[in-house]
C-alpha cells in the first residue's frame, strides 16, 4: 500500500500532529507532496518527500493586483503568465508522480488542498481521503461562498473525509457529506515519548501556561483578562504565554496581547515566551501547575475544528487544564475529571476556574493530574490512531 500525502507546506512546528499522524500511519511506502519542507523540524528519512515547485509565485503575483501604475500592472501581467505555466507544467508533474511511484491512496491535508487537487487524482484512479481541520470547515467556506460548491463535488468525488472528532463530523453530515464517508481518527500523541508527572501544588501559588501562537482562536485574551479578575484572589499567581505570531495578520492579536498586559498591570506575573524546543515540551511543562487554552471561534468563524494537540501533550505531561467547550475539547479535556471547562470568552467563568485550582488541595489536584495522564494514554495514542487509519486506507482499497 503506497500513500501519498497532499500538504501545501510541510511542517511548521504548530502541526507536528500531522507529521506524527503519517510517521504511525503503517504503509509499504510513504511519500508527502508539498510546496515546502522545514526540514529542521518534523522531518524523516523514512518518507519520500516531493516539492510541487515554486512556493511564493501566486503571493508575489498578489501583491501587484490592486496596481494603478504601468509597471506594477506589466509585473501583473507577466507573473499571471508564468503562473499559468508553471500551474500547467506542475499539473503533468503532479501525475507523472503519482503513476511513477505506483500510489493507490492520496490523502489531502485541510479539505482546501483537496480542492486543489481533486480532478488530477480523479484522473489517476487514486482512491482519495480528505482530512478537515479547522480554518476549512467554516471560515474557508464564508470567506469564498464558491468554495462550498467545490466541497459538494467533492464530497461526491473523493472516498472518504476523516475528522477528529465528532464536532467535525457533524460539520460535514450538515453540509451533506454521505454519513458513510465520514469518518472520525483522533489526533493523538506519543505517550512513551512524554515524561508524565504527578506534581506537588504548593500552596500560595498556581503557575499557568498557554502554548499557541497568536490567532484570534486561541483565546489569549481571555487568559489575560481572567487572570486579572483572578489575581486579587490569588496571590503568587503567574501565568507564562508560549508563542508568537507566524502570520502579518496575527500581529494585532499579538499586540493585542501586550496592550491587555500592560492595562491590566500585568507585566510582575505575565512572562511571554517566543519559543520552546518542542522535543523537551514535557520537561518544560514540569515547571507549570494548569495548563490554560480558552479556545473560541474568531469573528471570521476560524475555530479549532477538533481541538488543540498541545492540550493532550499537556494532559500527558501531568498538568489538568482549564479550556472551553469549543468544537472536540470537551472530548480532550473531561470537565471536573482532568480539567475545568466554561463556556467560550465567559471571562468570569474562566477567572472560576483559575481560582478553583489555586485553592484546591494537593490531594484534590493529584486526583485531576492522574486523570489527565491516564485519559491521554488509553484515548488518544497517535499509534492507535495511525492503525485506525491504515484500516480505512486498506478498506478503500478492498472495495475497488
Amino acid at each position: 500500500m503506497i500513500v501519498l500525502h497532499n500538504f501545501y507546506a510541510y511542517l511548521p512546528t504548530s502541526q507536528n500532529w500531522a507529521y506524527k499522524l503519517v510517521r504511525h500511519t503503517p504503509a509499504t511506502k510513504t511519500l508527502v507532496y508539498a510546496s515546502e519542507y522545514l526540514k529542521t523540524n518534523f522531518y524523516s528519512g523514512d518518507i519520500t518527500y516531493l516539492n510541487d515547485g515554486l512556493p511564493g509565485l501566486n503571493d508575489a503575483r498578489r501583491r501587484y493586483a490592486e496596481g494603478r501604475g504601468w509597471r506594477e500592472r506589466w509585473l501583473y501581467g507577466v507573473l499571471t503568465a508564468v503562473e499559468k505555466l508553471v500551474l500547467a507544467y506542475h499539473k503533468s508533474a503532479y501525475l507523472q508522480e503519482l503513476r511513477h511511484h505506483r500510489v493507490d491512496i492520496v490523502h489531502s491535508h485541510f479539505a482546501t488542498v483537496a480542492i486543489g487537487k481533486k480532478n488530477l487524482i480523479k484522473r489517476s484512479g487514486c482512491r482519495h481521503v480528505v482530512s478537515f481541520y479547522g480554518y476549512d470547515y467554516e471560515m474557508a467556506p464564508r470567506a469564498d461562498p464558491s468554495i462550498m460548491s467545490a466541497y459538494r463535488q467533492l464530497f461526491v468525488e473523493a472516498d472518504a473525509f476523516v475528522c477528529e472528532g465528532n464536532n467535525g463530523a457533524r460539520i460535514l453530515a450538515d453540509y451533506g457529506c454521505p454519513e458513510h464517508k465520514i469518518h472520525v481518527i483522533k489526533l493523538g500523541i506519543e505517550p512513551g515519548k512524554v515524561t508524565p508527572q504527578v506534581g506537588n501544588k504548593d500552596s500560595g501559588q498556581l503557575r499557568l501556561i498557554q502554548i499557541a501562537n497568536y490567532t484570534e482562536k486561541k483565546g489569549h485574551i481571555y487568559s489575560l483578562r481572567a487572570f486579572a479578575k483572578a489575581l486579587p484572589h490569588c496571590p503568587g499567581l503567574r501565568l507564562t504565554l508560549v508563542g508568537s505570531a507566524k502570520r502579518p495578520e496575527d500581529q494585532l492579536v499579538a499586540a493585542e496581547v501586550v496592550t491587555a498586559i500592560e492595562r491590566l498591570g500585568l507585566s510582575h506575573a505575565v512572562e511571554l515566551v517566543a519559543s520552546i524546543d518542542y522535543s523537551r515540551l514535557s520537561t518544560y511543562l514540569q515547571d507549570f501547575d494548569v495548563f490554560i487554552h480558552p479556545s473560541c471561534y474568531a469573528e471570521n468563524y476560524d475555530c479549532e475544528g477538533g481541538a488543540p494537540v498541545v492540550i493532550l501533550d499537556a494532559q500527558a505531561a501531568g498538568l489538568p487544564v482549564i479550556s472551553t467547550r469549543h468544537c472536540d475539547i470537551p472530548d480532550e479535556v473531561l470537565d471536573q475529571v482532568t480539567g475545568l471547562l466554561s463556556p467560550e470568552k465567559d471571562v468570569e467563568a474562566l477567572a472560576k476556574s483559575i481560582v478553583a485550582f489555586y485553592n484546591m488541595s494537593n490531594d484534590s489536584y493529584q486526583r485531576f493530574s492522574k486523570a489527565a495522564v491516564h485519559h491521554v494514554a488509553s484515548e488518544y495514542n497517535v499509534a492507535n490512531s495511525g492503525e485506525k487509519l491504515a484500516t480505512l486506507y486498506k478498506s478503500l482499497l478492498a472495495g475497488k
